[in-house]
C-alpha cells in the first residue's frame, strides 16, 4: 500500500497523453524518539529504496495541541528544543522528499518532555542508594574486623 501511496503520475502531451510512472521515495524506517526534560531528539534511517536523489526530510508536529509546525532537514536526526518539562509533542510525521515529491509519513505517537521533578527525585534516589552502600559496606568491614 506505501508504495500505490509514493507513486506520482508525471504526465507528458506530445499529441496524446503518455504518462510515465515516477517512484516517490518510501517511507523513512526506524523512526525514534529520546525525550529529555527541555528537548525531544528525533532519529531515523532514510527510506530504502529510494527512488532517486533523496532532496530533505519535512518532519510536522505539533506543541500542546498548537496549530502544527513544519520543519525541513537533510540529516537523519531532528531535535525540538526549548521545550518545558511535561510538553506533549503530537502528530509527529518525517517525510522523505525527492525531486519528485514527498514519500508517505512516518508517525510516531505523543511524546511528553521528562518531568523535571521526577528526574531530580530519581538522581536523589540513586544517591541514597550509594550512600547506603558505603554505610553498610563500612557497618560489614567494621564487624568484620572487630572495630
Amino acid at each position: 500500500m506505501n508504495i500505490v501511496l509514493s507513486i506520482v503520475y508525471l504526465c507528458v502531451h506530445i499529441n496524446f497523453i503518455y504518462c510515465v510512472y515516477v517512484l516517490a521515495p518510501t517511507e523513512v524506517r526506524n523512526l525514534k524518539s529520546v525525550p529529555m526534560i527541555f528537548s525531544i531528539v528525533f532519529t531515523w534511517s532514510e527510506p530504502v529504496p529510494l527512488n532517486g536523489i533523496l532532496n530533505r526530510y519535512t518532519i510536522r508536529y505539533s506543541v500542546n495541541g498548537s496549530s502544527e509546525i513544519t520543519n525541513t532537514t537533510r540529516d537523519t536526526t531532528f531535535s525540538i528544543t526549548d521545550l518545558n518539562p511535561n510538553t506533549v509533542v503530537s502528530n509527529i510525521r518525517v517525510i522523505a522528499a525527492t525531486g519528485t515529491g514527498d514519500g508517505p509519513p512516518q508517525m510516531l505517537k505523543d511524546i511528553t518532555t521528562l518531568d523535571r521533578y521526577r528526574e531530580f527525585v530519581n538522581i536523589h534516589l540513586y544517591l541514597y542508594m550509594i550512600a547506603i552502600t558505603f554505610f553498610f559496606g563500612y557497618v560489614l568491614i567494621a564487624c568484620l574486623l572487630d572495630v
